[in-house]
């Protein structure tokens, strides 16, 4: 018997929201599976008790050092390990050894505009500074963000 029939994790439907996996979702599948995870493993697959719709979460899981993506499909899902470090990650839910992180993209915006001159500061909320709305501007009409 596979590992994905052996490990059926409980989903409700309410676990997607916004196109997004909600974190209690993600640790009780991280946990069913955790010793897969924490050996390393390239790919940990699992069944779910409901169907869900496809999807890549933008949270990754941290188990003894590897870091994995999670994805969903119809009636199974797996952890997927990521081949590259990540940079600039803050921890949103620590359960014994598993963490729940994603990436603080933040930090990456606010370098880039200093690296092209703009004296600002970037928050999740807003960017501020001396050059903020040329910054701004800088951001709409390279990107339209």
């Amino acid at each position: 018997m596979s590992l994905y029939e052996d490990t059926i994790i409980e989903f409700n439907e309410d676990e997607i929201e916004n196109g997004q996996l909600h974190p209690d979702f993600i640790l009780r599948a991280a946990d069913a599976v955790e010793s897969h995870l924490a050996k390393g493993k390239r790919e940990v697959p699992f069944g779910l008790s409901e169907p869900a719709e496809d999807l890549v979460s933008q949270y990754n899981v941290r188990v003894n050092g590897n870091i994995y993506s999670i994805g969903l499909s119809k009636w199974n899902g797996s952890f997927k390990l990521m081949d590259h470090e990540l940079e600039n990650t803050s921890t949103l839910v620590k359960a014994g050894s598993i963490e729940i992180i994603e990436q603080d993209f933040t930090i990456e915006i606010e370098e880039y505009l200093e690296d092209e001159g703009f004296d600002v500061t970037v928050t999740d909320e807003e960017i501020e500074g001396p050059e903020a709305e040329e910054a701004k501007e800088f951001l709409d009409e390279k990107f339209a963000i």
